[in-house]
This record gives C-alpha cells, sequence and structure tokens, in this order.
C-alpha cells in the first residue's frame, strides 16, 4: 500500500512537472514570437537610420556649399567699399551686396538650423533602436531562464 502511494506521488509529481513544462515552453513560443516581431522592427529602424544618415550627408554637402561662398563673399563685402570708392551708382551697387549678404547668411543660418534638427532627429532614431535591442536582450534572457528551468523540470523528471 506503501508502494501504491509512492507510486501516486510519483505520477502526481510528473504530471506536474509535464504541465509546468508545458507552461515554460508556451513562454518560451510566446517570447520567440515577440523576439521576430522586435527584430522586424529594429530591421525597419536600421533601414530608417541609414536612410536619415544618408540626408544627413546630403544636408552637411549643402551647408558646406554655402559656408565657404559667405566667408569668402563676407571679406569681398567688408573690403569693397572703401572710403576712397566715390560714384553715383556706389549706393545701389552697396543694397544689392547688402541684400545678397543677407541671403546668403540666411541660408547660412538656416543650415544651422537643419543641423539642429537632424541631430535630435538621430538621436531619436537611435534611442529608438537603443529599445528595440534592450528589448531583444529581455527576450533572449527570458526564453534563456524558461530553457533552464525545463532542464532542470527534464533532470527531476528523469530521476523519477
Amino acid at each position: 500500500m506503501a508502494n501504491d502511494a509512492v507510486e501516486e506521488a510519483k505520477k502526481k509529481r510528473k504530471a506536474d512537472l509535464e504541465k509546468y513544462k508545458s507552461r515554460e515552453k508556451g513562454e518560451i513560443k510566446a517570447q520567440q514570437d515577440r523576439l521576430a516581431n522586435y527584430k522586424k522592427k529594429q530591421a525597419t529602424i536600421e533601414e530608417q537610420i541609414e536612410t536619415f544618415n544618408q540626408h544627413i550627408k546630403n544636408i552637411q554637402n549643402a551647408v558646406s556649399t554655402w559656408s565657404a561662398p559667405y566667408s569668402s563673399f563676407t571679406s569681398f563685402k567688408d573690403s569693397f567699399f572703401t572710403p576712397d570708392i566715390q560714384g553715383l551708382y556706389a549706393n545701389d551697387i552697396s543694397e544689392n551686396l547688402n541684400g545678397l549678404h543677407k541671403k546668403i547668411k540666411s541660408m547660412t543660418d538656416y543650415s544651422a538650423d537643419l543641423y539642429f534638427y537632424t541631430d535630435s532627429i538621430k538621436q531619436n532614431l537611435d534611442n529608438k533602436r537603443d529599445d528595440i535591442l534592450s528589448k531583444i536582450n529581455g527576450c533572449n534572457n527570458s526564453i534563456e531562464y524558461s530553457i533552464g528551468k525545463i532542464n532542470d523540470m527534464n533532470k527531476i523528471l528523469n530521476s523519477l
């Protein structure tokens, strides 16, 4: 009779372990599904970052196109009208030069704004990527933990 009770306890223990094992396998499947979803998001973000990096290069090229003429034009404008230059059209020329100078300066200022906004967007994309990578690591850790629990249960089952 004691043997029957022991056998019954082993069967119950075995059934409980199988149930827990099944639950852990379900958890692993859920984590693997989340992991696949996060990896898709990671690929999308990496693609967005790559595309955005190309936009940044284009903006940097545009900025460098404007910054050199601005500085050389500024020095030209400053040295163009000296006290010895006289003439009927000096004021008109000066107004046109000042207008052109303002336009070039506004393009240079606009370029600086572009730098600010692109840095902000780039930081946001990098943060998204870091968040996804953290979630991927969390899924991997959870999967490893569940596999460890299943292995422990298998050892117990094998010893019964």
